[in-house]
């Protein structure tokens, strides 16, 4: 019998993932929206900064969830979309996102954290989503023109604190 499989599409846009069975059956995961459920999750990034006990405490939400909150809040956060087509850019290496720098790949592995727990719910008890996708591989030109070496792997970054802090 084949194992189960996970497959993740980790788009500019959306992102989505697959589970095949062992029995060969592929379904897609589904994330909970406004009005019922979605088989696309939105790779974007909504941040607020709210004060808790005097402090200012920097909050996110990824995919529907995130749209949702921006779209509800009266007054706007950041919302960061398409930062996927970033990671090919040998200069662009973060943000300020409220007076605090932020590297673009902690940014994109908080909405890849959310995506892998919100589907690891759906998934058949004890499978655990890989730590690895081909798509966290990225890859840039250094001094030789047809050299290419890892930029970063996010792969650890899916198990960070979350940004909520």
């Amino acid at each position: 019998m084949p194992a189960s499989a996970i497959g993740i599409d980790f788009g500019t846009t959306n992102s989505s993932i697959a589970h095949a069975s062992n029995s060969g059956d592929v379904e897609l995961v589904h994330f909970p929206q406004t009005g019922g459920l979605t088989d696309a999750y939105r790779s974007l990034l909504y941040l607020e900064q709210e004060r808790e006990g005097g402090a200012k405490v920097t909050k996110s939400w990824t995919g529907p969830e995130g749209i949702e909150r921006y779209l509800a809040a009266e007054t706007k956060g950041r919302l960061i979309q398409s930062l996927k087509s970033f990671l090919s850019s040998r200069t662009l290496h973060g943000t300020e996102v409220f007076g605090r720098r932020v590297t673009l790949e902690d940014l994109i592995a908080r909405i890849l954290r959310d995506l892998r727990e919100k589907a690891e719910l759906q998934l058949e008890p004890g499978f655990d989503l890989p730590w690895l996708a081909g798509p966290c591989i990225l890859l840039e030109r250094k001094k030789k023109p047809m050299t290419v070496t890892p930029r970063v792997v996010l792969s650890r970054r899916f198990i960070l604190p979350d940004m909520n802090q």
